[in-house]
């Protein structure tokens, strides 16, 4: 990936050698004291058993001006497979558009979490971080990372291909039980 650094985001998160990147990832980008202890206040807020959860981390909006974005039913479909084999799991769901989580809600009204404190936007070709005024966007960011190492703590991740999943996958430190969307396709 020396060529082009951003094409990693794009390929299968279960081809890494974790083992070789992760002291990197830990060396390079440990998150800061007050991340890890605002990601301690959402486990503790919404009391998450990481090893009874599914993380369920959807990208729309933008995303589409980079790679062909999936369907909700992509995402809901595969929710609905983890289901079936774990069926005690709940879901943590992190999407940047409200109308995912809606349709998520709809599907495991009872099974669905989600952190109140990163916000959505309608759908629309946009990003949060071009919405949110920018004085604001440090406390967005260290929110939204916060939210991302509780996703990466998850039992079973369920994720789009892209800077944020392959992020998660970083931080997860492997792909076990790591579902990876791209052009359609499950990796």
């Amino acid at each position: 990936y020396l060529n082009d650094c951003m094409a990693f985001q794009f390929h299968p998160y279960k081809n890494i050698n974790f083992e070789a990147v992760f002291p990197f990832v830990w060396k390079y980008f440990t998150p800061s004291d007050a991340v890890l202890q605002r990601s301690d206040v959402f486990k503790n807020k919404y009391n998450l058993d990481y090893s009874q959860l599914c993380a369920v981390f959807y990208r729309g909006n933008d995303k589409v001006r980079e790679m062909k974005v999936a369907s909700y039913d992509y995402f809901i479909e595969k929710a609905k497979e983890v289901k079936a084999i774990h069926p005690n799991i709940k879901f943590l769901v992190q999407p940047d558009e409200k109308q995912f989580l809606e349709a998520f809600l709809q599907a495991f009204p009872n099974d669905t979490v989600y952190f109140t404190e990163t916000p959505m936007l309608e759908k629309q070709n946009s990003a949060m971080f071009f919405e949110i005024e920018p004085s604001k966007r440090a406390e967005y960011g260290s929110k939204f990372f916060s939210a991302l190492l509780c996703l990466s703590k998850c039992h079973t991740v369920i994720t789009h291909s892209g800077n944020c999943g392959l992020w998660t996958a970083l931080y997860r430190g492997n792909a076990t039980n790591l579902h990876q969307i791209f052009n359609d396709e499950w990796l």
